[in-house]
């Protein structure tokens, strides 16, 4: 299934050839790919003139003269070829004052709908995940109590992301795909915590994540931690063993323990 960045993709190959360009005549082959009458979309589109090509989430959106909007969602097969020769799974052609743009389906499973603006189910979609700010994705994840890839493919939430990229950008990120949404913030400050960890080994000479025995400084550290943070049974997918680590660093209560100069951690954040 095409997600934002191979929708992307196309939409900047397509711009330069179809931004322009005058529709002569369409012709659709297939209803079930289609939102609306043929013939009425085919007269409807005849003469209109390609304004501009953007993406709108997974959708691409040619803007026409006359404020209409021709939206195509390729669905899992769904392919828009240039000059390309019509087959079997040729289910609409668009000739133009120069060229022709073919859409090519064996599946069936993409749409094509000619609307006065973005169609309504497209106009309710979340923002762009390349605009939103952090502060705005804070306050749209605060109190979601749904599982966070769940979230993340909710379109509505933000537009564009699949499966692919939701799996993508958790691994990333370190996050559980069945975390929910709303603890994200006491996972953030998970994320600071390992950097604090880090730190202490680095200003020891340490590799924190070289395999240790219980005899080493660093290993002393992690199993006071173990010993001092109680474990999160509510939610196993955030990491108890670090959960306070920032504090405890803090505090120096681990001073005694690592016999080093601890960093000034103030401030440090992922």
């Amino acid at each position: 299934m095409p997600e934002l960045p191979e929708v992307e993709t196309i939409v900047r190959a397509l711009a330069p050839r179809l931004r322009g360009r005058r529709i002569v005549s369409a012709e659709f082959r297939c209803l079930r790919v289609l939102h609306g009458d043929p013939d009425k979309t085919a007269a409807a589109l005849a003469g209109r003139k390609v304004l501009a090509v953007r993406r709108h989430g997974k959708f691409i959106e040619m803007q026409l003269d006359g404020g209409h909007s021709f939206v195509v969602h390729l669905g899992m097969t769904g392919k828009l070829l240039m000059n390309g020769t019509p087959g079997r799974h040729t289910h609409a052609i668009l000739t133009l004052d120069r060229g022709a743009l073919l859409y090519d389906d064996s599946r069936q499973f993409g749409r094509l709908e000619l609307s006065a603006g973005l169609p309504a189910r497209v106009r309710k979609l979340g923002p762009e995940p390349l605009e939103v700010t952090l502060e705005e994705f804070v306050l749209r994840v605060h109190g979601r109590k749904t599982k966070i890839k769940a979230l993340l493919l909710n379109q509505r939430f933000l537009r564009g992301i699949g499966n692919i990229y939701a799996d993508e950008a958790l691994f990333r990120a370190q996050i559980h795909p069945q975390a929910i949404a709303r603890r994200l913030a006491a996972m953030a400050e998970n994320a600071a915590n390992v950097v604090a960890i880090e730190l202490i080994a680095a200003a020891q000479g340490c590799d924190f994540h070289a395999p240790m025995t219980s005899s080493t400084p660093l290993e002393r550290v992690r199993a006071l931690i173990r010993e001092r943070v109680p474990r999160l049974e509510h939610d196993r997918y955030l990491a108890p063993d670090i959960a306070s680590a920032a504090e405890l660093v803090r505090s120096g209560a681990l001073a005694a323990t690592t016999e080093v100069a601890l960093p000034n951690l103030e401030g440090t954040r992922t």
